[in-house]
């Protein structure tokens, strides 16, 4: 896998750097600076203890997105940072701190291009070091070396919402025999949700919303592009999941 980790020093420069270009690029002073809110989403996923999982943090549908930057959280008493791999060019990975758990993290496309999501940035291993049974979370958050912080085509603030990865460190039937999970493809939004939520997955795949019991409360297929929408309407507020095939997304319907 793809490691693309640089010095702290080095990686303010950089980041500085970018930015400048970047504005420099975008900088038309007639437009009006584009308004909205950015959904990013770090998935799900299981592990046992000594195995891997890996998470993809996706940018999802939204207003272009110029530039995205943070650090990325986990418990290093759960889990242990494995490797990286960019999944978009741009990208650029701080010095990873594995004591306390945060790598810094700053997008923002060297040609100028705005981000259309669904897309993922970036895909990140990790290692179950905790006893099974339990659930951890890795989160996209305002760290002490990154600020979190989004822009749009234009540069100017985006509001961010971030849907933090839920890790369950299970036994290894319930990591369905494998030490290897990786989160497949489902990518919803918005997440809270109210109305309805989008959804884009598997083509042609048949997608379950289950309740906090388990309860099957609705339905739906994708189409041939792997589109699809649950109406929410009549649903108390709470978590669910949005299940299809092996892949489970987290859902706060309010």
């Amino acid at each position: 896998m793809e490691n693309t980790f640089l010095p702290t020093r080095f990686f303010w420069f950089l980041l500085a750097g970018i930015l400048l270009v970047a504005q420099s690029i975008n900088a038309q002073p007639s437009r009006q600076p584009a308004t909205g809110t950015l959904f990013v989403n770090l998935g799900a996923g299981v592990v046992v203890p000594g195995g891997r999982v890996f998470l993809p943090l996706t940018v999802e549908a939204g207003p272009a997105c110029g530039g995205l930057q943070g650090e990325i959280a986990w418990n290093p008493a759960a889990l242990r940072l494995v490797s990286t791999r960019a999944g978009r060019a741009g990208l650029v990975l701080g010095v990873a701190d594995t004591v306390s758990g945060h790598l810094p993290l700053l997008w923002t496309d060297p040609a100028g291009q705005p981000l259309r999501g669904p897309v993922v940035l970036v895909e990140i291993e990790f290692a179950g070091v905790a006893a099974p049974t339990a659930t951890t979370m890795v989160d996209l958050v305002d760290g002490p070396r990154t600020a979190l912080l989004a822009l749009d085509s234009v540069l100017a603030p985006l509001t961010l919402h971030v849907s933090p990865a839920s890790v369950l460190l299970g036994t290894v039937g319930l990591a369905n025999s494998s030490l290897v999970t990786r989160h497949s493809a489902l990518h919803i939004w918005p997440n809270p949700a109210r109305g309805a939520v989008q959804i884009l997955g598997e083509p042609g795949a048949a997608v379950a919303l289950l309740d906090g019991l388990g309860h099957v409360v609705r339905t739906a297929m994708l189409d041939l592009f792997g589109n699809g929408r649950v109406a929410l309407a009549g649903l108390p507020a709470g978590m669910y999941m949005l299940r299809t095939g092996a892949a489970i997304q987290r859902l706060a319907v309010e």
